[in-house]
């Protein structure tokens, strides 16, 4: 048997099959620099009106924050530089240690709250119809994009004392004893 293997016939070495070349594809060419320079050229002005907005007033309180600042310094002018003194006077202050206990406090309350019921409000909106979801989701963008004193305006109106629409619509239905409350 191991002789038939020496006299077998093996296959003659041939060079590698190469592959038939194919027809030229498009050719990508770069575009001139000026072209590819474009997006960012436009992008430009915004992204430096926007440092300029967030960062001339951020540099500017932070060089205020290192002099001595009164009424007479507003007005006239060329208020000294005391270093770091205002920060210790403020850090030394048992009042803002409460500050920030109770700012704290008050973001973790307002956060865990904003979580929970978001995800309440977007687990109701599954299970509501077509028509409701709509109307829940008009009320949210309604109440999102209002301004804050809009808003503001717009709750004193509805529970004044006296000439409140909620005051009013309480007593047309019937609880008199809300008249003149809200």
């Amino acid at each position: 048997m191991s002789h038939d293997r020496r006299l077998a016939v093996r296959p003659a070495r041939t060079a590698p099959r190469e592959r038939p070349l194919a027809p030229p594809g498009p050719r990508r060419v770069r575009p001139p620099l000026g072209r590819a320079l474009r997006p960012y050229l436009l992008v430009a002005p915004t992204v430096l009106g926007g440092a300029l907005l967030l960062g001339y007033p951020l540099v500017r309180n932070l060089l205020i924050s290192f002099q001595q600042y009164g009424m007479g310094e507003l007005i006239r002018g060329g208020a000294g530089f005391v270093g770091f003194r205002n920060y210790r006077t403020v850090l030394a202050d048992p009042e803002f240690r409460e500050v920030v206990r109770r700012t704290l406090w008050w973001t973790l309350v307002n956060v865990t709250l904003i979580m929970v019921i978001g995800t309440l409000v977007a687990l109701m909106m599954q299970r509501l119809g077509r028509r409701m979801r709509f109307l829940v989701t008009s009320g949210l963008v309604l109440a999102w994009a209002s301004p804050v004193i809009a808003t503001t305006t717009v709750f004193q109106w509805l529970f004044a004392s006296r000439l409140g629409v909620v005051d009013w619509v309480l007593v047309r239905l019937g609880f008199a004893s809300f008249e003149g409350y809200s």
